[in-house]
């Protein structure tokens, strides 16, 4: 097992509404394997083969991380790759939650029965899923994976079992990058609108290195101006829609636009 663990590095997507001790900062848990390889990914861009700072924990050795950590704030981020592979992944929520941390757990959605039992057992307060595409074969093609339920079927469900899990915040992730449409984001939009109270984050192509080169990110004014005619035909999304421009809105509260 090896985690990549940084101090207090992200940005919780979250208000002061969501009821959640917010100190606008979440250490970083990164685990380092996936199942997908998508085309937007740094990570996939480099095969997941750049191991420095990731390292092999004993369970003593993350509880000794952990309350560390927690010196300096109790949000924590488990993320990746993808966390759901870690085979520990269940104890060391776990080992969070007994100490008083509050988790945002960032997945893509492919395990859907293993997030339900964490879900069941109160282990994430935050459930971010980021959906590949707006169809199945989209998806298909962006996550570079042959199993339709892996990309498609299980998000949705995974989805659906966090929306329908009381006091939990659920996120849905769709990344932006070449150029972007009204009809793109209205899609979007419908297919997130069956389930209840979830939040819609769009996230402008970050980064500098990804696995098809030749992405870019939209023109941010293009695009914030097309949330925002998002939201005017479709007044379910005014509050519930968070933006990310860059890479900086990743890690500094102050450069995330709720809308």
């Amino acid at each position: 097992m090896a985690y990549k663990i940084i101090q207090n590095a992200m940005a919780p997507k979250c208000t002061e509404a969501d009821g959640l001790d917010l100190t606008y900062n979440s250490h970083m848990i990164m685990w380092d394997r996936c199942n997908y390889r998508c085309s937007f990914c740094e990570f996939a861009a480099h095969d997941f083969k750049r191991t420095e700072n990731y390292h092999d924990l004993t369970q003593d050795q993350f509880i000794t991380v952990i309350l560390q950590l927690m010196k300096s704030g109790k949000n924590f981020k488990f993320s990746g790759g993808e966390p759901t592979l870690n085979p520990f992944i269940e104890q060391h929520l776990q080992i969070v939650k007994q100490l008083g941390g509050t988790i945002f757990f960032d997945t893509n959605g492919s395990n859907p029965e293993l997030v339900k039992r964490l879900l069941d057992k109160r282990l994430i307060d935050v459930l971010a899923v980021s959906i590949k595409g707006l169809t199945p074969d989209e998806c298909l093609a962006t996550a570079a994976i042959k199993r339709k339920d892996f990309c498609w079927d299980n998000p949705l469900k995974t989805i659906e079992y966090g929306a329908y899990t009381k006091g939990v915040k659920v996120i849905v992730t769709h990344v932006c990058y070449n150029d972007a449409s009204i009809e793109e984001l209205r899609r979007f939009s419908d297919l997130l609108e069956p389930f209840p109270d979830v939040f819609y984050k769009i996230n402008n192509l970050n980064g500098s290195v990804h696995k098809d080169e030749s992405l870019v990110p939209v023109n941010s004014d293009k695009l914030i101006g097309l949330l925002k005619q998002l939201v005017e035909e479709k007044p379910f999304w005014k509050n519930r829609m968070i933006y990310i421009n860059d890479k900086s809105g990743v890690t500094n509260y102050d450069r995330i636009l709720f809308m």
